[in-house]
């Protein structure tokens, strides 16, 4: 069950736009996109888009790493529940 919002990235003209580029990537794949909290959208001022967004894309040629998205770990515990179901 999805709890979350529509979490905005906000970006204003006074950050390290290097690293916010690299932080947008992160917020959007962390986790593989299922978070509450996932970056869906990202607002950007006018007076540096053009600039962020040259950022963004070498970021996205370069995402940061997000591991598995089944563990064995994950994936015996979700058989563990299938099994506790069928026995009832």
């Amino acid at each position: 069950m999805e709890l979350g919002d529509q979490s905005p990235l906000i970006i204003l003209d006074d950050p390290d736009l290097e690293q916010a580029a690299k932080a947008a990537i992160a917020g959007c794949i962390a986790c593989h996109g299922q978070l509450c909290f996932g970056t869906e959208r990202v607002i950007v001022q006018r007076s540096i888009k053009d600039q962020f967004y040259e950022l963004l894309k070498v970021a996205l040629a370069n995402p940061p790493p997000t591991g598995a998205a089944v563990t064995l770990y994950l994936a015996e515990r979700a058989k563990g529940w299938i099994d506790d179901a069928v026995e009832i």
